[in-house]
């Protein structure tokens, strides 16, 4: 970790106006949620082993599910990593951060589904997640534009399954969709399905906190954005900073720290663990 950079970021904050977080994959695992901890995986859902899974990353995209085994498997896995995961180190000590700013001129952007940043202590109403969240559902048509709450179906489906299967026992518990009575799946983007209008509101939001934020000293934090779905937190922020020549931008990740050419003097890469490098911001 290079002393000089690092002072020289909080040199950044200490200044700023208004600071942006933006966040992916990889800040989900600097809270422990490690989608390829195999470890982890065994720990949580040890039944699934024995049908040759050995990781969480191995469902994204996964089609391949009688009813049974999927909804006792999805039910668990947004529980524990949506409701139950405790708090967070590396979430406390960014809002740490931004303690000696007005908390409306901080606002979130984050691919993850997982209200972590809420659950941590930031405002619902600063946070923009365009990829989803793993506590509504949506028709898989889809039928109509509509989502819903199903933690009280998760905890009943949880009840009806099987720890020695992962499988679910009542299939009436099998979510359907309410309007056309149909499949459906957790609000999170995996297609052209994803149900998105409900988030138009947070996108406003953001767009209008940065049009205020145009003239004045800002940075964009992002902590574990890399190259998976670049065009929606990576890219972006990228352009934010291009565009303003008053905000800095802070990339911190385990692998991808680079930064573009043409904000390299207004930008620093943290390359390493993201609660050692965020701890010593």
């Amino acid at each position: 970790m290079n002393k000089i950079e690092i002072e020289r970021a909080k040199t950044w904050i200490k200044e700023a106006d208004y600071v942006l977080f933006t966040a992916g994959a990889g800040l989900t695992a600097a809270a422990g949620i490690n989608y390829a901890d195999k470890a982890l995986f065994a720990r949580e859902f040890p039944a699934m082993l024995q049908y040759g899974f050995s990781a969480q990353y191995e469902f994204i995209g996964f089609d391949n599910w009688t009813p049974d085994l999927q909804w006792g498997y999805w039910a668990s896995h947004v529980n524990l990593v949506r409701f139950q995961w405790p708090e967070a180190e590396v979430y406390r000590a960014l809002h740490q951060l931004v303690q000696h700013i007005d908390a409306e001129n901080t606002f979130v952007m984050t691919s993850n589904v997982d209200a972590m940043f809420e659950r941590n202590g930031f405002d619902s109403e600063r946070i923009y997640t365009p990829q989803g969240d793993y506590a509504l559902l949506q028709c898989t048509t889809p039928c109509s534009r509509a989502v819903w709450p199903w933690r009280e179906q998760i905890d009943q489906i949880i009840a009806a399954t099987d720890p020695t299967t992962q499988r679910l026992t009542d299939l009436d518990l099998v979510p359907r969709c309410p309007n056309c009575g149909g499949v459906v799946f957790p609000n999170v983007r995996v297609d052209s399905s994803f149900v998105s209008d409900h988030f138009a509101s947070s996108a406003t939001r953001l767009q209008k906190w940065l049009t205020q934020a145009q003239q004045a000293k800002g940075v964009v934090i992002e902590v574990g954005a890399g190259f998976n779905t670049p065009s929606v937190i990576r890219w972006p922020g990228e352009q934010i900073v291009e565009e303003n020549p008053d905000w800095r931008l802070i990339r911190i990740n385990l692998t991808d720290a680079d930064i573009p050419k043409q904000i390299s003097d207004r930008a620093i890469g943290f390359e390493g663990d993201a609660v050692s490098i965020v701890s010593a911001l």
